[in-house]
């Protein structure tokens, strides 16, 4: 199948859980988060919620979907947000563009390509739908690392990278189409192609992410993500 042609994921049976060139950036009035006029955002949104046990876009946060509460702090911070997903209906309440794995079965790195491909910006951050609290700050200093480069990435202190919190340029499109080819949806493995910059970073600012029922319970409580050792059982 050809990588350009554009193949949508069958649709599955959910379960219900909630209706439905770098320029200085500027701060957007009345708002902490920061402008970009020539980047784009993505958020990727085709993961199964294998661990959570149900579809975790649609979880019910501050009165909304997951999904649409991380959508909405993109809004207005940057010109473009684009979702990587395959099921475009059940997102049309996004009222933003969805586009779909150009191969459906390949992973982050299929939807991350899709987008790339898509995105009318050279620059592109790309965030999991399952990061509630998106920092800003940390956005801003990827997007720094980024310039004269292939893209940023951030390293936690035990050195695991966050793919799915970082920048790419389109520069590294031909990498990614090239390695899903070859049947590799390692996102890493395309890092060595390029030239990808790693922030180091402490382990309280590296992105988190909600993967259990359990976590998902103890957002809801203390309105924060609790440290994996601290969320009860």
């Amino acid at each position: 199948m050809s990588l350009e042609s554009l193949t949508p994921k069958p649709r599955k049976k959910h379960l219900k859980t909630y209706s439905t060139s770098v320029e200085k950036p500027r701060i957007a009035p009345g708002k902490s988060q920061i402008i970009r006029p020539n980047a784009a955002a993505v958020v990727l949104a085709g993961g199964n919620s294998t661990r959570m046990g149900q579809d975790k876009r649609f979880l019910a946060f501050h009165g909304r979907p997951l999904i649409e509460y991380v959508c909405n702090q993109l809004r207005g911070a940057f010109p473009e947000v684009l979702v990587a997903a395959n099921d475009a209906t059940r997102l049309a309440f996004l009222n933003l563009p969805v586009i779909p794995d150009v191969m459906p079965g390949q992973g982050p790195l299929g939807g991350i390509a899709a987008t790339l491909a898509a995105s009318n910006y050279d620059l592109n951050f790309f965030v999991a739908c399952d990061i509630p609290f998106i920092d800003f700050t940390l956005v801003e200093r990827l997007m720094r690392a980024a310039a004269g480069c292939d893209g940023a990435v951030p390293a936690t202190p035990e050195g695991h990278l966050e793919p799915l919190f970082a920048v790419y340029r389109k520069s590294l499109l031909p990498a990614m189409r090239d390695a899903l080819a070859r049947g590799n949806r390692r996102i890493r493995d395309v890092f060595t192609q390029g030239r990808v910059n790693t922030i180091p970073l402490r382990g309280s600012l590296a992105p988190r992410n909600l993967n259990t029922v359990e976590e998902y319970r103890a957002l809801l409580a203390v309105g924060r993500l609790l440290p994996a050792s601290a969320v009860p059982a």
